[in-house]
C-alpha cells in the first residue's frame, strides 16, 4: 500500500476524539482521554497530566477508555472502575503491552493517591490481555478501537470481524454526521450489515 493510502484510511486522532465524544454523550458514566493523554503521561509523567482531570474523580465513573498511538498504531485500554478491570486491547499486536499496562496501572495509583489521600491497591485488580477481534492489513486499527470502545460502553461482545471494517467506516461517517451512535444488537451475535446498504 502506498504511503498516501495509508493516510488516507487511517483514522487521525480528531476523528477518534469526535468518536469517543459520542460515546461519552450518550452515557455519561464513561469517560474517554484525549488521543493526546498517553503521549503526555510517557513524556512528562504523572505531574504532567495530573490537571488533566482536576474537576473529575475518574474513580467514580463506570469506564474509563485510553487510546494510545504508536508507531502509527492504535489500541486501546479500558478501565472498567467498578470491576477493577484493566483491559488492553490490540488489533495486530501486543509488542508494547507490558510497559503500557504498567504506565497505566502507575497512573491510576498516583491518580487515587493524589485526588482521594488514599493508595489504590492495584494489585487487587485484574489487568490482562483479553481476546478481540484481529485485522489484517495496517490500516484498521482506528476502526478497531473504536468499534472496541463502542461495544464496551453497550456492554455488547466483539462479534465482528476485520470483513466489517468497510461497513464500519460507512457506519462511523454517518454516526459522526448525524451526531448520534447507532447502537449494536446486544442479544444477537450477528450484524444486520444489509441495513445500512442504502443508507
Amino acid at each position: 500500500m502506498a504511503a498516501d493510502d495509508h493516510t488516507r484510511w487511517h483514522l487521525n486522532d480528531y476523528v477518534i476524539n469526535d468518536y469517543m465524544n459520542l460515546i461519552v454523550e450518550r452515557d455519561s458514566s464513561i469517560y474517554a482521554y484525549d488521543t493526546f493523554f498517553y503521549t503526555r503521561l510517557i513524556a512528562s509523567g504523572y505531574n504532567g497530566v495530573k490537571k488533566w482531570t482536576k474537576k473529575l474523580n475518574i474513580f467514580s465513573k463506570s469506564k474509563l477508555l485510553i487510546n494510545k498511538l504508536g508507531f502509527g498504531h492504535w489500541v486501546l485500554v479500558c478501565v472498567n472502575v467498578p470491576q477493577k478491570q484493566i483491559y488492553y486491547y490490540d488489533s495486530i499486536s501486543h509488542f508494547d503491552v507490558y510497559n503500557c499496562l504498567n504506565q497505566i496501572c502507575t497512573y491510576l495509583s498516583n491518580e487515587h493517591s493524589h485526588r482521594l489521600g488514599n493508595p489504590l491497591p492495584i494489585e487487587e485488580w485484574d489487568v490482562q490481555v483479553p481476546g478481540n477481534p484481529m485485522q489484517n492489513n495496517n490500516i484498521d486499527c482506528g476502526v478497531f478501537i473504536c468499534m472496541f470502545a463502542k461495544h464496551l460502553s453497550l456492554g455488547a461482545a466483539f462479534n465482528f470481524t476485520h470483513a466489517h471494517m468497510w461497513f464500519f467506516r460507512k457506519l462511523m461517517a454517518y454516526e459522526l454526521g448525524t451526531n448520534r451512535l447507532i447502537p449494536v444488537d446486544v442479544e444477537t451475535t450477528t450484524i444486520n450489515v444489509e441495513m445500512w446498504k442504502t443508507r
